[in-house]
């Protein structure tokens, strides 16, 4: 092959791999297929049957709301043992950051007396 035969095959093939690589950064519209929004209502969650039992059994309603509140409270609970453990974490970042600091100068010091 000549030479100028080589190089406008090079330059084809680069234009080529140049189109593929813009080709791939484009990205097509998806087009809006959703239907009216159904709300988020799962039978299996126990939220309808709880609903259920309210209407029909008033009394045992009093339960669930018991229940409810226990689980209120647990996750007070383990969100103000997070935040302990955050703070927690942050103290001891601290202390090992002194740490790093006062253990090379205890030796220096104890090298110069």
């Amino acid at each position: 092959m000549s030479k100028d035969m080589e190089r406008k095959i090079i330059l084809i093939m680069l234009l080529y791999l140049v189109f593929l690589g813009l080709s791939g950064c484009m990205t097509t519209p998806k087009a809006s297929t959703k239907t009216a929004e159904q709300p988020n209502i799962s039978v299996y969650n126990g939220t309808l049957s709880k609903m259920l039992g309210c209407i029909f059994a008033p009394s045992e309603c009093e339960k669930f709301k018991k229940q409810e509140s226990q689980e209120d409270l647990q996750d007070e609970i383990t969100e103000e043992m997070m935040e302990m453990v955050k703070a927690q974490e942050k103290s001891a970042k601290i202390m090992s950051l002194l740490l790093s600091i006062t253990f090379p100068l205890q030796y220096y010091f104890q090298v110069l007396h």
